[in-house]
Protein backbone atom coordinates (compact mmCIF):
# COMPACT_ATOMS: atom_id res chain seq x y z
CA UNK A 1 0.00 0.00 0.00
CA UNK A 2 1.50 3.54 -0.97
CA UNK A 3 1.95 5.92 1.64
CA UNK A 4 -0.73 8.40 0.59
CA UNK A 5 -3.21 5.23 0.56
CA UNK A 6 -2.61 4.12 3.69
CA UNK A 7 -2.90 7.72 4.96
CA UNK A 8 -6.32 8.20 3.33
CA UNK A 9 -7.49 4.52 5.03
CA UNK A 10 -6.30 5.73 8.27
CA UNK A 11 -8.09 9.42 7.93
CA UNK A 12 -11.49 7.72 6.76
CA UNK A 13 -11.58 5.47 10.03
CA UNK A 14 -11.16 8.09 11.70
CA UNK A 15 -13.96 10.00 10.65
CA UNK A 16 -15.87 7.06 10.89
CA UNK A 17 -15.12 6.31 14.29
CA UNK A 18 -15.97 10.20 15.19
CA UNK A 19 -19.58 10.08 13.15
CA UNK A 20 -19.92 6.75 15.14
CA UNK A 21 -18.85 8.46 18.56
CA UNK A 22 -21.18 11.42 17.38
CA UNK A 23 -24.49 9.75 16.88
CA UNK A 24 -24.41 7.27 20.00
CA UNK A 25 -23.75 11.03 21.78
CA UNK A 26 -26.89 12.82 20.05
CA UNK A 27 -29.11 9.38 20.36
CA UNK A 28 -28.09 9.40 24.14
CA UNK A 29 -29.10 12.95 24.63
CA UNK A 30 -32.53 12.55 22.72
CA UNK A 31 -32.72 9.46 25.38
CA UNK A 32 -31.82 11.83 28.45
CA UNK A 33 -35.01 14.20 27.13
CA UNK A 34 -37.44 11.39 26.13
CA UNK A 35 -37.32 9.76 29.74
CA UNK A 36 -37.19 13.19 31.30
CA UNK A 37 -33.85 12.32 33.21
CA UNK A 38 -33.53 16.01 33.85
CA UNK A 39 -35.70 14.96 36.84
CA UNK A 40 -32.96 12.52 37.69
CA UNK A 41 -30.58 15.23 37.33
CA UNK A 42 -32.42 17.25 39.63
CA UNK A 43 -32.78 14.38 42.13
CA UNK A 44 -29.02 13.94 42.26
CA UNK A 45 -27.63 17.29 42.75
CA UNK A 46 -30.14 17.48 45.47
CA UNK A 47 -28.92 14.85 47.54
CA UNK A 48 -25.23 15.75 47.04
CA UNK A 49 -25.56 18.64 48.18
CA UNK A 50 -27.13 17.35 51.29
CA UNK A 51 -23.94 15.78 51.83
CA UNK A 52 -21.75 18.56 51.30
CA UNK A 53 -21.93 19.18 54.85
CA UNK A 54 -21.35 16.13 56.94
CA UNK A 55 -18.51 15.44 54.34
CA UNK A 56 -16.95 18.46 55.32
CA UNK A 57 -16.32 16.46 59.10
CA UNK A 58 -14.14 14.03 57.21
CA UNK A 59 -12.20 16.75 55.06
CA UNK A 60 -11.28 18.73 58.58
CA UNK A 61 -9.65 15.24 59.52
CA UNK A 62 -7.46 14.79 56.04
CA UNK A 63 -6.78 19.10 56.25
CA UNK A 64 -5.27 17.72 59.63
CA UNK A 65 -2.72 15.05 58.17
CA UNK A 66 -2.72 16.89 54.50
CA UNK A 67 -1.15 20.09 53.78
CA UNK A 68 -2.87 22.42 52.15
CA UNK A 69 -1.65 22.69 48.34
CA UNK A 70 -1.94 18.68 48.08
CA UNK A 71 -5.57 19.16 49.49
CA UNK A 72 -6.60 21.89 46.96
CA UNK A 73 -4.79 19.54 44.66
CA UNK A 74 -7.03 16.73 45.41
CA UNK A 75 -10.63 18.53 45.48
CA UNK A 76 -9.71 20.08 42.53
CA UNK A 77 -9.64 16.48 40.55
CA UNK A 78 -13.42 16.46 41.82
CA UNK A 79 -14.64 20.15 41.67
CA UNK A 80 -14.05 23.40 40.30
CA UNK A 81 -11.11 25.63 41.45
CA UNK A 82 -12.85 28.53 43.12
CA UNK A 83 -14.75 25.84 45.21
CA UNK A 84 -11.92 23.96 46.26
CA UNK A 85 -9.82 27.00 47.29
CA UNK A 86 -12.89 28.23 49.38
CA UNK A 87 -13.77 24.85 50.75
CA UNK A 88 -9.74 24.73 52.17
CA UNK A 89 -10.25 27.73 54.06
CA UNK A 90 -13.28 26.82 55.34
CA UNK A 91 -11.78 23.66 56.78
CA UNK A 92 -8.95 25.13 58.54
CA UNK A 93 -11.77 27.60 60.51
CA UNK A 94 -13.60 24.26 61.63
CA UNK A 95 -12.48 22.80 64.86
CA UNK A 96 -12.30 19.08 65.93
CA UNK A 97 -16.02 17.47 65.46
CA UNK A 98 -17.96 16.05 68.89
CA UNK A 99 -19.15 11.79 68.60
CA UNK A 100 -22.68 13.38 67.86
CA UNK A 101 -21.84 15.05 64.58
CA UNK A 102 -19.72 12.06 63.42
CA UNK A 103 -22.87 9.82 63.77
CA UNK A 104 -25.09 12.45 62.73
CA UNK A 105 -23.07 12.49 59.61
CA UNK A 106 -22.03 8.96 58.71
CA UNK A 107 -26.07 8.69 59.19
CA UNK A 108 -26.22 11.25 56.71
CA UNK A 109 -23.73 10.52 54.09
CA UNK A 110 -25.11 7.22 53.83
CA UNK A 111 -28.64 8.14 53.26
CA UNK A 112 -27.91 10.35 50.58
CA UNK A 113 -25.03 8.56 48.40
CA UNK A 114 -28.00 5.62 49.14
CA UNK A 115 -30.55 7.77 47.31
CA UNK A 116 -28.15 8.94 44.57
CA UNK A 117 -27.15 5.40 43.69
CA UNK A 118 -30.85 3.91 43.80
CA UNK A 119 -31.67 6.37 41.52
CA UNK A 120 -28.99 5.49 38.96
CA UNK A 121 -30.26 2.17 39.44
CA UNK A 122 -33.66 3.27 38.43
CA UNK A 123 -32.01 5.59 35.39
CA UNK A 124 -30.20 2.31 33.85
CA UNK A 125 -33.38 0.54 34.66
CA UNK A 126 -35.44 2.90 32.62
CA UNK A 127 -33.17 3.49 29.81
CA UNK A 128 -32.02 -0.22 29.04
CA UNK A 129 -35.73 -1.59 29.35
CA UNK A 130 -35.24 -3.58 32.15
CA UNK A 131 -37.96 -3.79 34.95
CA UNK A 132 -37.39 -6.83 37.10
CA UNK A 133 -35.39 -5.70 40.36
CA UNK A 134 -38.07 -4.09 42.93
CA UNK A 135 -37.31 -1.42 45.25
CA UNK A 136 -35.60 -3.22 47.77
CA UNK A 137 -33.46 -4.92 45.69
CA UNK A 138 -32.40 -1.95 44.41
CA UNK A 139 -32.13 -0.52 47.94
CA UNK A 140 -29.79 -3.21 48.54
CA UNK A 141 -27.63 -3.02 44.99
CA UNK A 142 -27.38 0.62 46.09
CA UNK A 143 -25.79 -0.57 48.96
CA UNK A 144 -23.07 -2.38 47.38
CA UNK A 145 -22.51 -0.07 44.76
CA UNK A 146 -21.40 2.35 47.98
CA UNK A 147 -19.33 -0.04 48.99
CA UNK A 148 -17.23 -0.75 46.20
CA UNK A 149 -17.87 2.79 44.69
CA UNK A 150 -16.40 4.56 48.41
CA UNK A 151 -13.41 1.82 48.61
CA UNK A 152 -12.40 2.48 44.68
CA UNK A 153 -12.66 6.50 45.50
CA UNK A 154 -10.33 5.49 48.86
CA UNK A 155 -7.53 4.01 46.45
CA UNK A 156 -7.41 6.73 43.93
CA UNK A 157 -6.93 9.31 47.31
CA UNK A 158 -3.89 6.72 48.29
CA UNK A 159 -2.63 6.46 44.84
CA UNK A 160 -2.91 10.65 44.40
CA UNK A 161 -0.96 11.11 47.28
CA UNK A 162 1.16 8.01 46.85
CA UNK A 163 2.38 10.29 43.62
CA UNK A 164 3.10 13.24 45.61
CA UNK A 165 4.80 12.27 48.15
CA UNK A 166 7.36 10.12 45.68
CA UNK A 167 7.29 13.36 43.61
CA UNK A 168 8.81 15.19 46.49
CA UNK A 169 11.29 12.55 47.26
CA UNK A 170 12.72 12.71 43.47
CA UNK A 171 12.99 16.14 43.92
CA UNK A 172 15.31 16.28 47.25
CA UNK A 173 18.00 13.70 44.90
CA UNK A 174 21.21 15.63 44.99
CA UNK A 175 21.65 13.55 41.54
CA UNK A 176 18.38 15.43 39.97
CA UNK A 177 19.15 19.10 41.72
CA UNK A 178 22.87 19.43 39.99
CA UNK A 179 21.39 18.28 36.69
CA UNK A 180 18.55 20.43 36.86
CA UNK A 181 16.06 18.09 36.29
CA UNK A 182 13.87 19.32 39.56
CA UNK A 183 11.56 21.42 37.40
CA UNK A 184 11.19 19.17 34.07
CA UNK A 185 10.12 16.23 36.87
CA UNK A 186 7.58 18.21 38.41
CA UNK A 187 5.74 18.98 35.15
CA UNK A 188 6.10 14.78 34.38
CA UNK A 189 4.86 14.13 38.08
CA UNK A 190 1.92 16.19 37.45
CA UNK A 191 0.96 14.26 34.06
CA UNK A 192 1.19 11.39 35.44
CA UNK A 193 -0.89 11.99 38.58
CA UNK A 194 -3.19 13.31 36.12
CA UNK A 195 -3.34 10.15 34.25
CA UNK A 196 -3.23 8.11 36.87
CA UNK A 197 -6.24 9.62 38.75
CA UNK A 198 -8.31 10.27 35.49
CA UNK A 199 -7.63 6.63 34.38
CA UNK A 200 -8.88 5.38 38.21
CA UNK A 201 -12.09 7.74 37.62
CA UNK A 202 -12.52 5.93 34.44
CA UNK A 203 -12.34 2.32 36.12
CA UNK A 204 -14.57 3.80 38.88
CA UNK A 205 -17.28 4.87 36.34
CA UNK A 206 -16.98 1.46 34.73
CA UNK A 207 -18.14 -0.31 38.28
CA UNK A 208 -20.78 1.81 38.60
CA UNK A 209 -22.09 2.05 35.58
CA UNK A 210 -21.43 -2.05 35.48
CA UNK A 211 -23.31 -3.04 39.05
CA UNK A 212 -25.98 -0.61 37.94
CA UNK A 213 -26.98 -2.17 34.57
CA UNK A 214 -28.97 -5.70 34.07
CA UNK A 215 -25.92 -7.53 33.80
CA UNK A 216 -21.65 -6.88 34.10
CA UNK A 217 -20.05 -6.91 31.00
CA UNK A 218 -16.88 -4.74 31.53
CA UNK A 219 -16.87 -3.96 27.50
CA UNK A 220 -20.42 -2.26 27.44
CA UNK A 221 -19.75 0.17 29.78
CA UNK A 222 -16.37 1.47 27.99
CA UNK A 223 -18.33 4.19 25.94
CA UNK A 224 -20.32 5.71 28.45
CA UNK A 225 -17.17 5.39 30.94
CA UNK A 226 -15.16 7.27 28.10
CA UNK A 227 -17.47 10.15 27.60
CA UNK A 228 -18.56 10.74 30.89
CA UNK A 229 -15.02 10.74 32.43
CA UNK A 230 -13.65 13.07 29.50
CA UNK A 231 -16.72 15.25 29.72
CA UNK A 232 -16.82 15.83 33.49
CA UNK A 233 -12.79 17.27 32.78
CA UNK A 234 -13.73 19.72 30.28
CA UNK A 235 -16.67 20.81 32.28
CA UNK A 236 -14.85 21.44 35.14
CA UNK A 237 -11.99 23.27 33.35
CA UNK A 238 -15.20 25.20 31.50
CA UNK A 239 -16.64 26.15 34.83
CA UNK A 240 -13.21 26.79 36.28
CA UNK A 241 -12.16 29.39 33.12
CA UNK A 242 -16.27 30.99 33.52
CA UNK A 243 -15.41 31.62 37.41
CA UNK A 244 -11.78 33.11 37.33
CA UNK A 245 -12.72 35.36 34.74
CA UNK A 246 -16.38 36.44 35.24
CA UNK A 247 -16.93 38.61 38.39
CA UNK A 248 -19.78 36.74 40.19
CA UNK A 249 -18.23 36.68 43.63
CA UNK A 250 -19.10 40.62 43.72
CA UNK A 251 -22.63 39.55 42.96
CA UNK A 252 -22.80 36.62 45.23
CA UNK A 253 -20.29 36.77 47.94
CA UNK A 254 -20.12 34.24 49.83
CA UNK A 255 -22.81 32.09 48.02
CA UNK A 256 -20.64 31.91 45.45
CA UNK A 257 -19.30 28.30 45.92
CA UNK A 258 -22.26 26.61 47.16
CA UNK A 259 -23.95 28.53 43.43
CA UNK A 260 -21.07 27.02 41.52
CA UNK A 261 -21.02 23.53 43.45
CA UNK A 262 -24.49 23.45 42.52
CA UNK A 263 -24.43 23.99 38.77
CA UNK A 264 -21.64 21.96 38.45
CA UNK A 265 -23.23 18.40 39.99
CA UNK A 266 -26.13 19.40 38.13
CA UNK A 267 -23.65 19.05 34.84
CA UNK A 268 -21.82 15.93 36.33
CA UNK A 269 -25.20 14.22 37.02
CA UNK A 270 -26.63 15.01 34.01
CA UNK A 271 -23.52 13.71 31.87
CA UNK A 272 -22.88 10.53 33.89
CA UNK A 273 -26.62 9.90 32.96
CA UNK A 274 -25.63 10.49 29.55
CA UNK A 275 -23.31 8.14 29.48
CA UNK A 276 -25.40 5.16 31.07
CA UNK A 277 -27.53 6.04 27.87
CA UNK A 278 -24.72 5.59 25.79
CA UNK A 279 -24.11 1.85 26.97
CA UNK A 280 -28.04 1.30 26.79
CA UNK A 281 -27.58 2.30 23.34
CA UNK A 282 -24.97 0.21 22.58
CA UNK A 283 -26.72 -2.99 23.78
CA UNK A 284 -29.88 -2.17 22.21
CA UNK A 285 -27.70 -1.53 18.86
CA UNK A 286 -26.22 -5.30 19.09
CA UNK A 287 -29.87 -7.25 19.46
CA UNK A 288 -29.26 -8.77 23.06
CA UNK A 289 -31.64 -8.67 25.51
CA UNK A 290 -30.75 -8.69 29.14
CA UNK A 291 -32.37 -11.62 31.45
Amino acid sequence: MRPWEWASAVVQRVIRFVRRWTRRMGQAFRLYGRFKAYHWSATITLFAFMTLFPLTLYLTILARFLPDPLLLQLLTQWLPEQVARTLVYQLNLIGAPMWIDWVLGTVAVLWALSHILHSVIEISDDFYGYHERHFWKRRLLALGIMAVFTGWQLLTLMFYTASEWVLKGFQRLPLLAEAGLNSHLDYVGRLVSWVGVLSLHWVSLILLYGMAAPRFRWREQVPGATFTTVAWWLASKVLTLYVRWVPIQTLYGALTSILVFIIWVYWAATLMIVGIGMNALGVRNTGEAHP
